[in-house]
């Protein structure tokens, strides 16, 4: 089996909540190749899914310095940094994830929770550059002007 045929059945064991076996499949790839960024980071999100934070970022980490250029790891990695209250680097990994696509609305949407729990209401509208939904930017907008 093919490495991304075998990524595949991972991620559909993840998705089905199988971690233990999902994890055993990324392992093994990483044993071929220690730095693939898609099972270093798929790891990571299986450690994130059974509560191990710490793990989850180091793994995420890796992926990041694998590939820099994946805006989903980088939204990952301040979902983490997130659930860790580590809200500045959180915020700091969403902005990375937005520079790298500016319409990556789920980035968008975790960047204003973020904002949120550290009281930044005003800052709640879509980064420049950006060309989201018109009904999600102006939901945004609507969300920092009525707090």
């Amino acid at each position: 089996m093919q490495r991304d045929e075998r990524i595949g059945e991972a991620v559909e064991l993840q998705k089905a909540g199988r971690l233990k076996e999902a994890e055993g499949i990324y392992e093994a790839i990483l044993e071929i190749d220690p730095a693939d960024p898609d099972a270093l980071h798929l790891l990571g999100l299986a450690a994130f899914q059974s509560g191990r934070l710490g793990r989850a970022l180091t793994l995420i980490e890796e992926a990041i310095r694998a590939n820099p250029t994946v805006p989903l790891y980088h939204n990952n990695y301040g979902c983490v940094l997130q659930e860790r209250n580590r809200y500045e680097d959180a915020l700091a990994a969403h902005d990375q994830a937005i520079i790298l696509n500016a319409n990556y609305a789920d980035a968008h949407n975790n960047r204003a929770n973020v904002l949120w729990k550290l009281g930044r209401r005003a800052a709640l509208r879509p980064q420049p550059g950006s060309r989201l939904a018109p009904d999600l930017a102006a939901m945004v907008q609507r969300a920092a002007v009525n707090p």
